[in-house]
């Protein structure tokens, strides 16, 4: 991406900075070197370049995500619960079967979502989040679990007739925000990163319970 086709987009960096850019082969590692005689023509391509990175990453499908998981036992058995209620009721809705429920396993709660390009980048983020602990994860959280308790439903649509999911709603159980704000620290710091494209400045705590792209037949509406 950054090379370009015939090597173009890279020779086209370098003559309107006037730098010189080397760039590893595909399937060798090392660091994308930029020389030049003035550094404000250096700053230049390495701005470009970062452009050019994060107009690629927008265009790639996800690969990994931040999350809290929610599969405690009695978090699952509540869910089946729940779902074995809502078949017994709506089965014979339009639309409605076992198929667009979530995973027990898989309750979650989502932060963000990252396109990571490289082992570096996963190592990354890992010691970002070790940061985050360290920095202010500990003091939200007072070095001890946070208790929430998922009660209620809502849906990610204005139109009732066209819910695709339903999510259950998440709550500190003191009654406090310090979820939130944990979450929301946590969002920010890798907005800033750049790692996680920055579309929104709060996270949406839901736990997502059913889905219709979750359905087994595709050709089903």
């Amino acid at each position: 991406h950054i090379v370009g086709k015939r090597g173009d987009t890279r020779k086209k960096i370098e003559m309107e900075t006037k730098t010189s850019i080397s760039i590893p082969k595909p399937g060798q590692d090392g660091e994308i070197v930029i020389t030049g005689q003035h550094r404000n023509g250096v700053i230049s391509a390495r701005t470009r370049i970062d452009v050019l990175l994060d107009t690629f990453r927008r265009k790639q499908p996800f690969t990994h995500f931040l999350a809290f998981f929610l599969n405690e036992v009695e978090v699952q058995e509540g869910f089946l619960r729940f779902q074995e209620e809502v078949l017994a009721k709506c089965s014979m809705d339009h639309g409605v079967d076992s198929s667009i429920f979530q995973n027990p396993k898989k309750l979650h709660l989502t932060i963000g979502m990252l396109v990571l390009l490289s082992e570096e980048e996963i190592q990354q983020t890992c010691e970002m989040l070790q940061q985050c602990k360290e920095e202010f994860i500990n003091d939200i959280s007072g070095g001890k679990p946070l208790e929430v308790e998922m009660a209620g439903i809502e849906y990610m649509n204005d139109d009732p007739g066209m819910v695709d999911v339903l999510y259950a709603k998440v709550h500190m159980k003191d009654g406090s925000n310090r979820l939130q704000e944990l979450v929301d620290r946590v969002l920010e710091r890798f907005q800033a990163s750049g790692l996680i494209v920055k579309e929104w400045n709060s996270v949406k705590l839901h736990a997502t319970v059913m889905n219709t792209l979750f359905r087994k037949d595709p050709n089903v509406v």
